[in-house]
């Protein structure tokens, strides 16, 4: 056999022997990095009704548009929202700079209510996804890692402006100030949820409020709910003072296409916050 044969033989054989491992690597890397869909709330210094945020296609552009219901505690507070496009960094925390922003004035003794409309570029494919928080002014910083950290964070993933277009993700919490009763102090939230394949989908959640009668107990539902089968809930007993709180980090598994997200708490008074976020694809 010439040298041009055995190379060629050599070939042949690789080829054949690498063709369906290539294959496997390729279907093992259609989640990596996984996706997410991220929401974290620490509400230090603030009340929070609402932070709901809506996206659509306009043209070569996305729509983002953002109401905010809050309250300050003690003393005024200045924040700033932002809207940035993901262009790079790991998926639990990408990099995605401010395309627009809009300085907020909070107040304790007085509802703000803010509405905020900006258009962005399409995020990089590789990261595919928006940001949208609520800061103090200066630098964005991760949630959980600095005392002055964002006090609302939320990625949005591609499916939000595709497959949930004009459909709202975020947080409502009920009572946050005094009205008609004593309020709940949701003080933090957080759903951080990474998919694993097609299917299934991880998130890391959590929750603590005080406010909460003493000693009640307290559900915690984890959705969607299809087909009849019951939600996931987990029950709390408050402790003498009205602290609660709750983490979990449970498997779900996609029933079908249009699928969502819903974490909520209540007592038997009524629902402490409800969180709704979209499947990220």
């Amino acid at each position: 056999m010439t040298a041009v044969a055995r190379l060629l033989a050599v070939l042949f054989v690789v080829a054949g022997l690498g063709a369906p491992g290539a294959a496997s690597a390729g279907a093992a890397d259609v989640f990596r990095p996984r996706p997410h869909s991220d929401f974290t709330l620490r509400a230090s210094g603030l009340r929070i009704a609402r932070f709901e945020v809506n996206t659509r296609p306009l043209g070569h552009r996305i729509q983002v548009s953002v109401k905010l219901t809050a309250r300050s505690r003690g003393h005024d507070v200045r924040a700033v929202l932002r809207i940035g496009r993901c262009i790079d960094g790991p998926a639990t925390f990408p990099s995605c700079p401010p395309a627009a922003s809009r300085r907020v004035l909070l107040h304790p003794h007085r509802t703000i209510v803010v509405a905020f409309d900006a258009l962005v570029l399409p995020p990089r494919a590789r990261r595919d996804a928006i940001r949208v928080s609520l800061t103090r002014p200066g630098r964005v910083v991760r949630p959980y890692r600095s005392p002055r950290a964002g006090i609302v964070d939320m990625l949005l993933p591609r499916s939000a402006w595709t497959r949930y277009a004009d459909r709202s993700f975020g947080v409502r919490i009920a009572r946050p100030w005094e009205g008609d009763a004593l309020p709940y102090d949701v003080g933090t939230i957080a759903a951080r949820a990474a998919q694993i394949d097609h299917l299934r989908l991880r998130p890391s959640l959590s929750w603590s409020a005080a406010g909460v009668a003493p000693q009640a107990v307290v559900s915690t539902t984890l959705g969607p709910c299809a087909d009849g089968a019951p939600c996931r809930s987990w029950q709390r007993m408050a402790d003498l003072v009205g602290r609660v709180g709750f983490g979990g980090r449970p498997t779900l598994v996609r029933v079908q296409t249009r699928q969502l997200l819903a974490f909520d708490a209540r007592t038997l008074d009524g629902t402490l916050f409800s969180l709704v976020l979209p499947w990220p694809r």
